[in-house]
């Protein structure tokens, strides 16, 4: 790859300039994604309804008789 680049000036510079344009686009791309986790957060935490949220656990559900005993 180096002989490559040594013989092929235009490729060498074509390399470089990439290499600064990724350097340069880290930080962007590092807020483009904080920024999607921040938004993904507040739609979940918009999904909860937080005017009805329940203040116990709900109670246990009551075995009726009618399901103990067999039909003759």
């Amino acid at each position: 790859m180096r002989r490559l680049l040594s013989e092929d000036n235009y490729l060498g510079r074509v390399v470089e300039r990439l290499e600064r344009t990724s350097r340069a686009m880290n930080p962007l791309l590092l807020y483009v994604a904080m920024s999607l986790v921040v938004l993904n957060l507040m739609c979940v935490c918009n999904l909860i309804d937080w005017r009805h949220l329940p203040q116990s656990p709900p109670d246990p559900p009551v075995a009726s008789s009618a399901t103990s005993v067999s039909a003759k």
